[in-house]
């Protein structure tokens, strides 16, 4: 009689591409603080009076509470990248496809949060406007709204083309924002890349076990 029985030896070895933590937490903290930088200038060029504070607090105290928003649009910019370049034996194409996600994700987060401060800053100056037209005479926005319509215009009243005025610079103060985060975080991801190019991953080895036939022997004959 013979039996055949396996041995197991971890000769096997396969590397997973693992998230550099430490790469997170760079490039989240770097683009946080310059995207800051560009919606604290947009606020105080566009911005409502009641926010004109220090601009140093502000954009110290807006960025620091974006960096966890960062860190995770760093990481799903990393998880998607590894998803679907993993397999490649191109380091240039990882990196690419990283850099590219960073870039688009982020940028989308620093423009949703010009949005964010153009949308409040909208909110309080219309306040100031309703106000505005509060203190002054009814009758005299009665005759101009009467003349507008006479003369077949628009029937807008000062304070409804000073609505539509403000609201005709924040939509462009927000175009010119996001392209400026855009072109700003390609320069800044470009050169974290030169910085930990070779850091965006950790290579972890994991060992499989390989099933190995032990040899056969030969039966005893019976003599």
């Amino acid at each position: 009689m013979s039996s055949q029985q396996t041995i197991e030896s971890p000769i096997d070895e396969r590397y997973q591409l693992r998230v550099s933590w430490r790469t997170v937490a760079v490039f989240a903290v770097v683009l946080a603080y310059v995207d800051g930088a560009v919606v604290t200038s947009l606020q105080g060029a566009v911005g409502a009076i009641e926010r004109n504070r220090s601009p140093f607090d502000r954009w110290l105290r807006d960025s620091t509470l974006m960096v966890p928003v960062y860190v995770g649009a760093v990481w799903l910019a990393l998880m998607v990248a590894r998803r679907w370049v993993a397999r490649s034996e191109h380091a240039v194409r990882r990196v690419g496809a990283s850099a590219l996600l960073i870039i688009s994700i982020c940028s989308a987060v620093g423009l949703a949060e010009v949005v964010n401060s153009s949308a409040y800053d909208y909110r309080l100056q219309t306040r100031h406007l309703d106000l505005m037209a509060e203190l002054n005479h009814e009758e005299t926005a009665a005759e101009e709204a009467a003349a507008a319509e006479l003369a077949g215009l628009d029937v807008c009243d000062g304070v409804c083309a000073a609505r539509r005025s403000t609201l005709s610079v924040h939509v462009r103060a927000a175009i010119y924002a996001g392209v400026v985060l855009l072109l700003i975080n390609v320069v800044v991801v470009a050169w974290l890349l030169v910085l930990r190019s070779d850091r965006l991953w950790v290579r972890r080895v994991t060992k499989h076990p390989t099933r190995h036939p032990e040899p056969k022997h030969p039966e005893p004959s019976l003599s």
